[in-house]
């Protein structure tokens, strides 16, 4: 996730928010888009799936790592002042901590 965000430097914040406004403008961008993130999340899924890893948790760690990689971008080109790996870092421990809490909880969702 570190290692993608890494790549989305302030030099290139200018061009990123204006790409994200015309995604976000565009219906048929928008789907392309999400079929990007989609395949994305497949290749990485399949690579760590050749490390070892069981597929249920590749595909499971892919997944959370697009949202975690998509969230902290969409943030990142509507202001936030951290840079994309910094989000990355917080939403990946705010994940954590979420899911510690849903683990310890009761409720049912």
């Amino acid at each position: 996730v570190r290692g993608g965000a890494g790549r989305f430097t302030a030099e290139r914040s200018d061009f990123a928010t204006r790409r994200a406004g015309i995604v976000a403008a565009t219906p048929q961008i928008r789907e392309r888009e999400r079929d990007k993130m989609v395949h994305l999340a497949s290749v990485i899924a399949a690579r760590l799936t050749t490390l070892g890893v069981e597929a249920t948790d590749a595909e499971l760690a892919a997944h959370s790592g697009v949202t975690v990689f998509t969230t902290a971008f969409a943030q990142w080109v509507t202001g936030d002042t951290q840079s994309p790996e910094a989000l990355c870092d917080d939403l990946l421990d705010d994940l954590a901590s979420l899911t510690a809490q849903l683990n310890s909880s009761t409720e049912t969702v």
